[in-house]
């Protein structure tokens, strides 16, 4: 009895071609997957990046206010810049949440308004002057009065984060534990201030 090898070595070849297209598909799913992980960084990142931002503005409003109390009127006598936000100082640990008014919230939304807070509010005055006002009345062209009114230019520098694993101190980032919705915005604004 005789065996015939013929179709063997067509075997082999279909085997080696079929496992080179599963090597190709194999390639070709990771890289889909990579792609949509990445694209879904990218969207977490977008998503909660204004709760960032609103800290840092909140920051800015809170820098502003604290200007307008006694501590601040000694300090825009002296006038060396101050970081309100550094360890001790009035913003220290300062969270959105404790900015905002507390009226019946979802807990989800609770949550993420704790974690929304700033590493730094750096106030320096820039510049500081005496402007003379002069007091009307509405539609009349008579004054009756003048004053002189200071008036201060302060750069405000503010670092918002959201989600970001913080110090001891609440002032610097760590890097561990870092994730897809930590987030961090700068804010740099130059506003005129009449006390």
């Amino acid at each position: 009895m005789k065996t015939s090898y013929k179709n063997n070595n067509q075997d082999g070849m279909a085997l080696v071609i079929t496992l080179i297209l599963l090597l190709t598909l194999t390639i070709l799913a990771s890289s889909v997957f990579m792609s949509v992980n990445r694209y879904a960084e990218t969207i977490d990142n977008i998503s909660y990046r204004p709760m960032a931002m609103e800290a840092a503005n909140s920051c800015i409003d809170q820098a502003l206010d604290w200007v307008s109390t006694p501590e601040g009127e000694i300090w825009l006598n002296g006038g060396a810049p101050i970081d309100l936000a550094e360890a001790g100082n009035v913003l220290n640990k300062k969270t959105v949440f404790t900015d905002t008014s507390k009226g019946t919230r979802e807990k989800m939304f609770e949550s993420m308004l704790g974690k929304s807070s700033c590493t730094k509010v750096l106030i320096t005055k820039v510049s500081e002057g005496e402007t003379e006002g002069e007091k009307a009345e509405i539609g009349s062209k008579s004054t009756y009065g003048s004053s002189d009114l200071k008036k201060y230019v302060l750069r405000i520098e503010a670092r918002g984060v959201f989600n970001v694993p913080l110090n001891e101190a609440g002032t610097a980032i760590r890097l561990d534990n870092w994730n897809s919705t930590s987030n961090v915005v700068d804010i740099e604004v130059h506003v005129g201030f009449e006390p």
